[in-house]
């Protein structure tokens, strides 16, 4: 155990694949529902898992507060200031925007702008695993992001409802087409495992099982992210802690990962039962932030990057 945790990590595609499990997982369960007790557990769910107080004390910002614990560490805000020095203040204003707003509004904007990060972490992913060079990829990936958010708001109503059928279809064959010139094993399940998600999301809300589209793509994103992080963090900090965080917390001679993990979860109780109504604008700005350094911090020449490989 202590030779694994002293070596490098590599980022397994298996391991990424294999998260898709909850997928399937879902699907017997809402098959199960519907012939054993024709629907009581559909009645007996809330509508969305993040009113369960036990899945947000590990889901959602959880995972948003370790991706962020990265910044704790002088090389990177040099690598990245000057996204750093415009996106912090334009992102504190939106956040403080959101918070203005009539609940609804900012609840759909929110709610809008998280599954559009969602999913496209995830054809983000399929495109690095699969190969993008097709313009096939291109339609498939954002037609795919547009859909999965407009069906997960339902920003479109009950236009989406008329169209919903045909744009599944669509994204079906454009998978196929991608499939056809991307590489072969991992990287072409990972693909059709991505449409499998996006299909089931679509198909779970229109059954009134709101519960596990949310469920599926949320478990999904989010121990994909874990996966990430974990792995940098591990990578980064692996002969000397280079993290101030990480170094802070030396002296429990903790390995880093279970640092990450301990401290996320911790911080995201901590403050969910201290902070009271102040802990909504937190999350917006901490959501927002997330959402703004991701489109950055993992791009191929990024120094987040160096530090994640990916192997069979």
């Amino acid at each position: 155990m202590k030779a694994a945790l002293a070596a490098r990590w590599t980022l397994s595609r298996r391991l990424l694949l294999a998260i898709y499990v909850i997928v399937p997982l879902a699907w017997l369960a809402v098959i199960g529902d519907l012939v054993l007790f024709d629907g009581g557990l559909r009645r007996a769910l809330p509508e969305s898992p993040e009113e369960l107080a036990w899945f947000t004390a590990f889901f959602v910002l959880p995972h948003i507060l370790a991706s962020q614990f990265s910044f704790y560490d002088r090389e990177y805000l040099g690598a990245y200031r000057l996204p750093l020095l415009w996106g912090v203040p334009f992102v504190l204003a939106g956040a403080g925007l959101l918070y203005v707003f009539d609940a609804g509004t900012a609840g759909l904007i929110y709610i809008a702008v998280t599954m559009w990060h969602v999913i496209a972490q995830q054809v983000g992913i399929a495109g690095a695993l699969a190969g993008r060079g097709s313009r096939a990829f291109e339609w498939w990936k954002w037609l795919t992001v547009v859909v999965f958010t407009l069906g997960l708001t339902g920003v479109a109503g009950t236009w989406l409802a008329w169209i919903g059928a045909p744009l599944m279809v669509a994204t079906t064959g454009l998978t196929i087409g991608v499939a056809r010139v991307a590489a072969p094993g991992i990287g072409r399940q990972y693909l059709w495992a991505t449409q499998a998600m996006s299909l089931s999301a679509g198909l779970f809300a229109e059954a009134g099982y709101l519960f596990f589209a949310i469920l599926v793509p949320r478990v999904v994103h989010d121990v994909t992210g874990w996966a990430f992080y974990l792995t940098h963090d591990h990578n980064r900090n692996l002969d000397t802690p280079r993290n101030v965080l990480y170094r802070a917390f030396a002296f429990s001679r903790l390995p880093v990962p279970v640092v990450v993990l301990v401290l996320a979860i911790a911080v995201n109780v901590s403050m969910d039962r201290s902070l009271g109504r102040a802990f909504e604008p937190v999350i917006l700005a901490v959501s927002l932030f997330h959402y703004f350094t991701e489109s950055f911090m993992w791009r191929r020449s990024s120094i987040h990057r160096r530090y994640v490989a990916f192997s069979a």
